[in-house]
């Protein structure tokens, strides 16, 4: 038993240094050259939108967002509205000037989720585009537009 687990014990040790170092490539290596020698748009952290619905209540949104390489994460979050206070994290893709993400509730008990699709304009100042979205009143997915600006 012990020299079959001296014949194993390599090659595990092997795999896990392969997995470790394939995990290293693409979550952190393979964004950074991307950053450092492709991808150079620098986007701006902070921007705010004002969402209007078909019940005409105004819903003020602030979008953060961190880019490494192509990849972007970051949170969404009403400022006011009847949706005060609710936060959603957004995991996406920026690249060649599309902004494309999904989002998610951070509170559990909010199914609350969809996607977003914008594209940079004014030379980086803003994002236009639209949310894509569940709604929880009738079941049918919908849309809404918005256009982030830089605060």
């Amino acid at each position: 038993m012990l020299q079959l687990f001296d014949a194993i014990w390599p090659k595990l040790f092997s795999i896990g240094v392969g997995a470790i170092a394939v995990a290293s490539w693409e979550r952190l290596l393979h964004p950074l050259l991307i950053e450092l020698f492709t991808e150079k748009t620098k986007l701006h952290p902070h921007f705010v939108s004002h969402l209007k619905w078909n019940d005409n209540d105004p819903h003020k949104l602030s979008m953060s967002i961190k880019k490494l390489g192509y990849g972007v994460t970051g949170t969404l979050r009403f400022l006011d509205g009847k949706h005060s206070g609710k936060e959603y994290a957004l995991k996406g893709r920026y690249d060649h000037g599309l902004l494309t993400f999904t989002y998610v509730a951070t509170d559990d008990r909010s199914k609350s989720q969809g996607s977003g699709t914008f594209k940079r304009t004014k030379d980086g100042e803003a994002f236009a585009g639209y949310f894509a979205y569940v709604s929880q009143s009738s079941g049918k997915i919908e849309t809404v537009t918005s256009e982030f600006v830089k605060s």
